[in-house]
């Protein structure tokens, strides 16, 4: 996932939990300051607790949408997709990685509109 991330040259979406993102903070400073440096567009949207979301907008200053939808998954390029298919309650973690433009372009455009209806 962090190689896919690397690879972005143009935007990385990310939907996720704000709890897992804030348990692994050194790894998403990084992340984050890498697609700063080298001008990709990030969009952040998380589930969780208000208080935890301002934090890692502080942390990674950047802004970051609150949604009510428990999803889990990162967009590279709109090509890209890794998404999670069991809740973060599971002991285990389990994903699809799709390689498909025509797919992840979709699924994008139905992100992109329910990411700019959130308030």
């Amino acid at each position: 996932l962090k190689e896919m991330i690397k690879r972005a040259k143009e935007e990385v979406i990310i939907c996720h939990d704000a709890a897992e993102i804030s348990s692994k903070i050194k790894v998403f400073i990084d992340i984050i300051g890498n697609l700063k440096k080298s001008k990709v567009k990030i969009s952040v949207a998380l589930f969780g607790e208000s208080e935890t979301i301002k934090k890692l907008e502080e942390v990674l200053k950047i802004r970051i949408k609150k949604v009510d939808i428990a999803s889990r998954f990162f967009i590279i390029d709109n090509s890209e997709i890794f998404f999670y298919l069991l809740k973060e309650e599971d002991k285990e973690d389990l994903g699809i990685w799709v390689n498909s433009p025509f797919f992840v372009t979709a699924f994008s455009a139905f992100f992109r509109k329910f990411f700019d209806e959130v308030r």
